[in-house]
């Protein structure tokens, strides 16, 4: 017992609780904000699968900022009207999620035109709009009749919680649709799109995984510090036909004259702390 109560071996204890709540704090602080795997639900059941994967599209068709600047951007509704103007039934939900895109922006589908004033028309207004649309498509579709009202109520439904936020005090079905986010890096990190993709050449799936075979989109990679360094130091940037690197001569030579097979981002300042952390 003596030897318990000793001061070497309290003093051991403390020190031991010491360690040990420094090394829990430090790991728990490097994850701080880590979401690897995150996968929220969206307003909009929107299928990468599908329109990706199936059907082929680009990702810069919707994304179409990541070529040319900072942010890869969210797609307005106006393209998804694109199609949709055309395309106004699913394969998966029928008129459950593509009416959302119609309320969204007021694109009367029954009429083939936007609605006049619609951003002074009610919700009551609204949805009698969607419910005559939902309606008759299902009809023509070759729903069962004795089913059809219980489907216009059940998506109309969707449609309001889907575009009206409680908590900002959205109250308008008519409007913008506010996707949840899942993708993000600290405050204090720059990233650039357009650097990796337009210069880097890098495909979407080199980050994002294969969004292509994704029904429900997740994050992929950690996106940690330590996952861009090993990144920078491990892949090579494309020289060849490249203009923005034509600059790096003494490289250029190197590889004519065999002295390297080629150069790593860390090899042009990849790894400067000024470069993620300016």
């Amino acid at each position: 017992m003596q030897v318990l109560t000793s001061r070497g071996v309290i003093a051991f204890a403390v020190f031991a609780l010491v360690v040990l709540f420094g090394y829990t704090t430090v790991n728990h602080a490097i994850d701080l904000g880590r979401q690897q795997d995150y996968q929220p639900g969206q307003p909009i059941k929107f299928n990468h699968q599908v329109h990706a994967g199936i059907h082929k599209i680009e990702c810069q068709y919707c994304h179409d900022g990541a070529r040319r600047s900072k942010h890869s951007v969210i797609p307005a509704v106006n393209t998804c009207m694109n199609c949709h103007r055309a395309i106004n039934y699913g394969s998966n939900y029928g008129t459950a999620e593509i009416t959302k895109i119609f309320a969204s922006i007021g694109w009367d589908p029954l009429e083939g035109a936007y609605i006049a004033n619609y951003d002074q028309m009610t919700n009551d207004q609204v949805k009698d709009v969607y419910r005559k649309w939902i309606a008759n498509k299902n009809l023509t579709e070759g729903v069962e009749a004795d089913d059809i009202e219980n489907i216009v109520e059940e998506q109309l439904e969707g449609i309001e919680k889907a575009l009206t936020n409680e908590y900002t005090g959205d109250e308008r079905i008519a409007g913008p649709i506010e996707w949840v986010r899942i993708h993000n890096v600290p405050d204090h990190v720059y990233f650039n799109h357009a650097q990796h993709v337009t210069v880097g050449n890098l495909k979407c799936q080199n980050c994002h995984g294969q969004v292509q075979e994704m029904e429900e989109v997740y994050q992929y990679s950690p996106l940690s510090m330590g996952w861009c360094i090993n990144c920078h130091r491990e892949t090579q940037v494309q020289f060849d036909d490249n203009e923005y690197y034509k600059s790096y001569e003494r490289y250029h030579e190197e590889i004519k004259a065999g002295v390297r097979d080629g150069v790593t981002v860390e090899d042009v300042g990849g790894l400067n702390c000024q470069r993620c952390h300016y």
